[in-house]
């Protein structure tokens, strides 16, 4: 990549990507390390050989929103952030505007920028694609036929969560939040039964590819008003995973949103719309 184009955009985030894979894939065998360890020695000499020296602004709407001085060698990052109110101050949050990070003097820079929001409480969700699709299911417990409408209190029902990404997701996120009245079946309890542990154990080991080159499979974790599975690496392609829930308490409740994205890369998501839970 550096020598067909050394200034393409991605360049900066192979290097990132590089650096913190632990082994399981680039840095495998002595071939591949000496390989890598070439190219990123070539970038460094083409873009870090010169000690940093420069200042670094950012512009909404052409106009400066900070400026930063970054002199001399150091590891330490620098973080601003900006209510959404002095954003609204400086652009109409009805417009389309630039925003834009630039630099003078000698130096690379390296930078990140995201948006944090949260949706009204009052206000309905639309499922959305931004690079992971995102499917929620309610089934029997069969595993096969869909639930009804309507919940019966006291029955397990199992959650089917289906996620279809076209490129590779480095350190992916599902989460899934309950509605107040269910609760998730811990399956590993003495107190359940240990079909719903098998059912699931074998789910998981269809969803396994076998190949020692592969990341680690995915960690899950059951608490009290949601479900989450993490993975360093998802290949691209469509992933199910499963839990069971246990309708609790009569009556009808928002069911949020299930949401998959990158980690690092929140620009990368997707969700399925939220809606209703009705348990009688």
């Amino acid at each position: 990549m550096l020598a067909l184009d050394p200034n393409h955009p991605l360049v900066p985030q192979m290097v990132q990507y590089s650096l913190g894979d632990q082994g399981s894939r680039l840095w495998r065998d002595s071939h591949s390390a000496g390989q890598l360890a070439y190219g990123l020695w070539h970038y460094g000499q083409k873009f870090e050989s010169e000690s940093p020296d420069f200042s670094a602004q950012i512009q909404l709407n052409s106009q400066q929103l900070w400026q930063h001085k970054f002199a001399g060698r150091s590891d330490k990052a620098v973080s601003k952030r900006f209510p959404v109110s002095d954003l609204y101050k400086l652009a109409d949050p009805k417009a389309t505007v630039p925003f834009a990070f630039n630099k003078t003097g000698t130096g690379r820079l390296y930078y990140t920028a995201t948006l944090s929001y949260a949706p009204s409480g009052a206000a309905s969700q639309k499922a959305r694609d931004e690079g992971i699709e995102v499917r929620r299911e309610i089934l029997l417990g069969d595993g096969a036929t869909p639930a009804p409408k309507s919940l019966q209190r006291g029955e397990v029902y199992l959650v089917r969560l289906t996620v279809v990404t076209p490129k590779p997701v480095f350190q992916f996120m599902l989460q899934d939040l309950l509605p107040a009245s269910v609760e998730i079946v811990q399956t590993g309890f003495a107190t359940e039964s240990s079909s719903y542990d098998r059912f699931l154990r074998k789910k998981r080991s269809e969803s396994r590819s076998g190949y020692w080159w592969m990341a680690r499979a995915p960690q899950y974790e059951y608490r009290d008003d949601r479900f989450l599975a993490t993975q360093e690496y998802l290949s691209p392609g469509i992933h199910e995973f499963y839990y069971f829930a246990r309708a609790n308490v009569r009556g009808t409740v928002a069911h949020p949103a299930a949401r998959a994205f990158a980690m690092y890369e929140p620009e990368v998501f997707g969700r399925t719309a939220s809606g209703t839970a009705r348990v009688r």
